[in-house]
C-alpha cells in the first residue's frame, strides 16, 4: 500500500488499538515511505535540539522510536547516547538491528512509558504526538514523569495544530510553572506533499 494511503488512513483513526494495528501493517514499507515523501520533522527535531546544547553526550530517550529513523536524525546530529522506546513490537524489531540505540524498550498502549524515565536528560517524541498517533495526554505524561532539567523536543504535523487541544496543553504547561519553551520552529513534515510541522524544544522546571 502507498504511504499516501497509509496517511489518510492514519488521520481517520479513532482508537488506539486501530492506530496500533496499522502501524504494524505499515512497519516492513514505512520507512521508505516516508523517504519518499520528504519526510523532513526527524532532521529538523535533531537540529533544533542540537542549536540548544553542546552536550552530544546526553542520555536520550527516543520514545515511539518506531523503526529509528528518529534515532537515526539524532545520531547524525551527533548524539551518541541514545535509547529508543515503542509500543509497536514489529517496529521496535526493526530499531533494535540498527547501530543507533544503546537498549530498546517495549512498551504498552497502557503504559508507554518506560520506569526509568527520569534518569534521561533528553526525551525525544519526533512525530509521536498527534492526530492519528498518541493523544495529548502522552504529553503531559511525559512532563510529568521526567525530571527538572529534562529537556523534551517534540513535533506536532499540521494536522495536529488544528486542535486546539495540544497547543493548549503546552501553553498550560508553561502557564503552571511546569516547563520553559526553549524553542519553537516550523518548517516541513512531508516535504513532497507540502505539509508542515512544528517542532518544539520544552525544559522542565
Amino acid at each position: 500500500m502507498a504511504e499516501v494511503d497509509f496517511l489518510s488512513k492514519v488521520y481517520e483513526l479513532e482508537t488506539d488499538q486501530d492506530i496500533f494495528d496499522l502501524y504494524t501493517e505499515w512497519a516492513e514499507s514505512y520507512e521508505q515511505d516516508v523517504i519518499k515523501n520528504g519526510y523532513r520533522t526527524p532532521e529538523r527535531c535533531a537540529s533544533d535540539l542540537a542549536n540548544v546544547t553542546t552536550d552530544r553526550n546526553l542520555s536520550i530517550l527516543d520514545m515511539g522510536c518506531g523503526t529509528g529513523y528518529s534515532g537515526l536524525a539524532l545520531q547524525k546530529a551527533g548524539f551518541t547516547n541514545i535509547d529508543g522506546t515503542d509500543i509497536n513490537p514489529a517496529m521496535l524489531e526493526m530499531a533494535r538491528f540498527r547501530n543507533i540505540y544503546n537498549n530498546v524498550y517495549l512498551g504498552t498502549i497502557e503504559k508507554p512509558l518506560p520506569e526509568n524515565i527520569s534518569s534521561y536528560s533528553v526525551i525525544s517524541a519526533i512525530g509521536v504526538i498527534g492526530s492519528g498517533a498518541a493523544p495529548v495526554e502522552l504529553l503531559k505524561e511525559i512532563l510529568g514523569a521526567i525530571s527538572p532539567g529534562t529537556l523534551f523536543v517534540f513535533s506536532l504535523n499540521e494536522h495536529t495544530l488544528k486542535d486546539p487541544a495540544f497547543a493548549g496543553a503546552i501553553e498550560e504547561s508553561i502557564d503552571k510553572g511546569v516547563c520553559d519553551l526553549v524553542s519553537r520552529s516550523t518548517g516541513p513534515h512531508l516535504e513532497k506533499l507540502n505539509t508542515t510541522s512544528a517542532v518544539f524544544v520544552l525544559k522542565k522546571i
